[in-house]
């Protein structure tokens, strides 16, 4: 399940440093809904060339 794979991020603590903004990548905006409410949103960066 989608929630599954991105609940943690809300918790989650930054093991880096922010990355440039050029080195992101295409950005893909996640809401979860649970009952017809939006109750998180993520901005998601899979190819992230952030090392």
């Amino acid at each position: 399940m989608l929630f599954e794979e991105v609940s943690w991020i809300a918790t989650a603590t930054p093991q880096t440093s922010t990355p440039k903004k050029d080195k992101l990548g295409p950005k893909y905006t996640v809401q979860v809904l649970i009952q017809q409410k939006a109750t998180q949103l993520y901005e998601l960066y899979p190819i992230c060339l952030c090392v």
